[in-house]
């Protein structure tokens, strides 16, 4: 093989992509360069077992020898033990890959076990904290590029994460750190003097256990209450803070990293949660973040999968069929200390080192399996010993780094030995049903057809929702940060359905099962950070049953701004091809253009205003990214979140947006833009207090023009949890709600914020918000411009649908319902005197035709039941003429039947099937010459500012693996 360039380091949360090996004869002989000294041992593959193994205990007590085996024996041994099992208790993942890590959820599923990672004895409290507070935090590249001030807090990277500051932090250069180490200063707090503290400008020595008071002093300085601190804290002299605290307000981006030192001392999870309100504290000042020093190289990966497939980090019960989430009930060393596991499954960790010693001696007493490429001191009194795979060299798979970006390790040589998830893996029967390849057809023959009786009932094609936030990192961050919402949503596993949970951010399967209890087969991904999209690739093949696609972010990248600077429309459109084809994207997403990059310095844009550095304008880039996308046949066009979402008075920037782009030209026959939530951006008035509903406006725009197609947005009352793109927005919501808030910035690409919020119909301006959402369905003519939303989870779940469609079929409903209101609606929206009633033809077409058309899937056998149509079709135990608003509502929550490409997945409200929806991605097919021109320029912006490598950015096939691909040629 030779030389093999842009390898992935398996070792820590760094996760280093930069690192060059040389490969001879299936073995890597030479580390060349990239790696640290324990970086180059691991890759290098020394010391490790050679042959599974099983313990031969003679008698009771007795450790007994250790008896080389086959795989088949040692795997077969291990499942007996498990199967045994009362209580089993599955404990690691951080040093695998994900593959392996859904597969032990699954196996932690089938046998009623608690699974557990090693989160709960590292960052288990920082997570604790995030799920308290929240945890304004970034990318590392965003630290690299942007920050002039950085604060290691109870770490030592120097000696624990050895490439952390040369590639992310204080040595590294960036585009506004261009002079590294020169023009940043660092501060670093520790209980002794490390060697990174040798390296600081400013080094506070702090007492043992004493982190949480400093915290305390620093917050009360950066708000102004110098009077409050006395002259020590925590071994700390107040000048020195004081100092510290200068540092921090005269910053232009300052981050904080925190590490064990402040996790494990006393305070635990209360240190971080001060610590996360500092740099609130210092954000009223300039833009602060905050990151924890992950170890393990996937422990942020086993904590992102267990979310997405359980709803909950780490700790988690299955035993009752459904998740239970309890730390400190169900970690892994309390159940240990209690005794009450019966047998445990180790992988790619060693509690036998780590752990307390009451939780090791009672680990030694019970059947212990082990799953691991290097011997470590579990190995010592394990019964079962299986070698794996050495992920990273011998076997490939995704990881994320300490930031929650995605990375895939990459396989080097071939090897005997089997990886983690072929290890672990729960393998189930599988079954080929073909009906007529799930297309609609004009008739059947055979004698032998399955015939559904229908009559009396309504039936529709599969529902198409045009915009969801259902997968990826910000929605997986919702779910982490909200235990309580993971709580409300429980249901049990069954022979069909794996565990469910969640209200406002289900998880994955429960994604699924409920969008096809109401009968929509297809989804849209309506945000898509490119640097993170295999994350949401990779859930989006978690959710069962729904066809789906993603839409990636475009509009605050860096290269997108620069071409929109030059006027460079065909090497914008040469690098929007790219994006499509690296992330697997369908088309262009849009969010709040140039205020999220303006985020990154703590600031927010108008349509007008110029972008800080790149001297554009939002408005430049919306017709710019517009022309862009029609120089291919894109099925969709831009689809648009416009700036000063949620601001009184916004109607008139969604107008502007509108006519920005009213004379380009498109390639198919189609609308040119999509604006999304269009509730959020229909506000009249100057402030909250004067704010009235501007939904006519909007509509009567709507009306009068062809260009532009709209969803609505719709609230539904209660409580929800709020995630964007748009980062100063969200900022701005937890500053009104005071509730906990999560940002976290994408280094030269978007950022993301996430707060609850809670919908009141006995607060006026949530009562004018609940309006607008149905006065813009209502009032705009065509069926054929609007579609139904709720943009979920933001004004509300998916599952409120039923309710929306009931209110637009039912004018007496929405009476009732105002009625219950604040007096606001009778005053301030028109929804009380608007009479139209929507027909179901009107319903079909808002949440199938229109949305179908709208995206260009009506092309590919979506919204319709034509011939060629995909056999996706939804009937509903209801009658054509039925108008009782409470029989509609209850009608279109649980379907009589989905059929999903010709398969019966629900029935009778039920689901009774989850086979694999697809992925459809777009290929737009553009020039070579312009391709090669832009790349120039694209990996000029690798090599300098990103902080993972070109060649380790796109999506590999692996993560689509049931692909439908569109490609969109060139028009000019």
């Amino acid at each position: 093989m030779g030389e093999v360039t842009d390898v992935v380091c398996s070792l820590c949360g760094c996760v280093c992509d930069d690192i060059v090996v040389e490969v001879e004869d299936n073995e890597v002989k030479k580390v060349k360069k990239g790696a640290c000294a324990v970086g180059k041992s691991k890759l290098m593959g020394h010391g490790r077992i050679k042959s599974p193994a099983v313990r031969e205990r003679k008698g009771e007590g007795e450790s007994g020898e250790l008896r080389e085996c086959s795989y088949d024996e040692a795997i077969k041994k291990a499942a007996e033990i498990l199967a045994a099992a009362r209580r089993p208790l599955l404990y690691g993942w951080s040093s695998t890959v994900c593959e392996a890590d859904k597969v032990g959820v699954e196996l932690a599923e089938e046998i009623g076990a608690v699974i557990d990672n090693t989160a709960s004895v590292c960052h288990g409290p920082s997570v604790l904290a995030i799920q308290d507070v929240g945890l304004p935090s970034c990318t590392l590249g965003e630290v690299k590029n942007r920050a002039d001030l950085v604060i290691y807090w109870g770490a030592n990277p120097a000696a624990a994460h050895a490439n952390h500051m040369k590639r992310y932090s204080f040595i590294s250069k960036g585009f506004w750190t261009a002079e590294g180490k020169k023009a940043k200063k660092l501060v670093v707090v520790d209980v002794r003097k490390t060697a990174t503290a040798k390296m600081a400008d400013v080094f506070l020595q702090i007492e043992q256990g004493k982190d949480y008071l400093v915290f305390s002093a620093l917050r009360a300085l950066l708000y102004g209450y110098e009077d409050v601190v006395p002259d020590e804290v925590g071994g700390v002299s107040k000048e020195e803070l004081l100092e510290v605290v200068k540092m921090m307000k005269e910053a232009k981006f300052g981050m904080t990293f925190f590490g064990m030192g402040v996790t494990h001392t006393g305070g635990r999870h209360n240190n971080i949660v001060n610590a996360i309100q500092m740099t609130r504290a210092a954000h009223t000042h300039t833009k602060f973040s905050i990151m924890p020093m992950r170890g393990h190289y996937n422990v942020a990966g086993i904590n992102q999968v267990c979310t997405w497939e359980t709803g909950f980090p780490f700790a988690v019960d299955l035993s009752r069929g459904y998740p239970w989430y309890n730390p400190g009930e169900l970690s892994a060393t309390d159940l240990l200390i209690r005794r009450e596991c019966d047998a445990a499954l180790i992988i790619a960790s060693d509690p036998g080192a780590h752990f307390p010693g009451e939780s090791v001696r009672h680990l030694a007493k019970i059947p212990v399996i082990q799953i691991d490429p290097f011997p470590n001191p579990t190995t010592e009194f394990a019964d079962v010993v299986i070698p794996a795979a050495v992920s990273g060299v011998e076997a490939e798979g995704n990881v994320y780094r300490m930031d929650n970006i995605p990375i895939r390790l990459r396989k080097l040589v071939e090897t005997e030995y089997l990886a983690d998830e072929e290890i672990v893996g729960v393998k189930g029967e599988k079954k080929e049903i073909c009906i007529r390849d799930g297309k609609v057809v004009a008739e059947l023959k055979s004698p032998n057809v399955k015939v559904i009786d229908a009559e009396g009932r309504v039936v529709m094609p599969g529902g198409v929702d045009i915009h969801s936030h259902i997968a990826g990192g910000k929605v997986n961050s919702g779910r982490l940060f909200r235990p309580e919402d993971g709580r409300k949503g429980v249901a049990v596993r069954t022979k069909v359905c794996r565990v469910q949970s969640g209200y406002s951010v289900p998880n994955t399967f429960a994604t699924g099962y409920r969008y096809a209890k109401m009968g929509y087969t297809f989804v849209m991904e309506a945000a898509m950070p490119p640097l993170a999209a295999r994350h949401t690739h990779e859930e989006l093949v978690d959710i069962p049953i729904l066809d789906n696609a993603a839409l990636p972010l475009i509009d605050n990248n860096w290269m997108t701004m620069d071409y929109v600077k030059t006027g460079d429309t065909d090497l914008l459109a040469a690098y929007v091809a790219w994006i499509m084809k690296a992330t697997k994207g369908f088309g262009v997403k849009i969010v709040n253009p140039g205020g999220t990059e303006a985020w990154g310095w703590g600031k927010n844009c108008g349509l007008t205003d110029a972008v800080p550095t790149f001297d554009v304008t939002p408005a430049e880039i919306i017709k710019g990214l517009a022309e862009a996308n029609e120089r291919f046949e894109m099925p969709h066009s831009i689809h648009v979140h416009t700036n000063m979402l949620g601001h009184p008075g916004n109607f008139e920037v969604t107008k502007a947006t509108y006519d920005l782009v009213k004379g380009v030209k498109t390639a198919k026959d189609r609308q040119v833009i999509h604006t999304t939530h269009t509730q959020f951006h229909s506000y009249g008035g100057t402030n909250w207090g004067d704010f009235v509903s501007k939904a006519d406006a909007i509509s009567d725009y709507i009306n009068q023009n062809e260009h532009a197609t709209i969803d609505i947005g719709s609230v539904i009352l209660g409580d929800t949890t709020t995630m964007t793109a748009d980062g100063p927005m969200e900022y701005s919501l937890h500053q009104l709600t005071g509730r906990k808030w999560t940002n976290h910035d994408v280094e030269l690409e978007t950022g993301s914020g996430i707060t609850p919020f809670l919908y009141s119909g006995k607060v006026s301006v949530h009562t004018i918000q609940w309006a607008i959402g149905q006065e813009l369905a209502l009032l705009v003519k065509d069926p054929w411009k609007v579609a139904l939303t709720t943009d979920h989870p933001n004004a509300g779940p998916f599952i409120g649908y039923p309710i929306l469609i009931s209110m637009l079929m039912s004018k007496k409903r929405r009476d009732e319902a105002a009625e219950e209101m604040h007096s606001a609606i009778f005053k301030r929206a028109a929804l009380p005197s608007i009479d139209r009633e929507y027909d179901l033809n009107e319903i079909a077409i808002i949440t199938r035709g229109m949305t179908a058309k709208a995206l260009g899937l009506h092309e590919h056998g979506k919204g319709h039941l034509g011939v060629g149509a995909d056999a996706d079709v939804a009937i509903y135990d209801i009658s054509p003429e039925e108008r009782d608003a409470g029989k509609i509502q209850k009608a279109f929550l649980n379907t009589k039947y989905t059929i999903k490409g010709g398969e019966v997945v629900v029935k009778d409200g039920e689901v009774v099937a989850t086979p694999a929806g697809k992925t459809y991605f777009v290929t737009p097919e553009c020039d070579e010459g312009l391709t090669e021109e832009m790349l120039v320029k694209l990996k000029d912006k690798f090599e300098h500012y990103y902080s993972v490598n070109f060649n380790n950015y796109p999506v590999q096939d692996a993560y689509v693996p049931n692909p439908y691909e569109i490609k969109a040629s060139w028009s000019g």
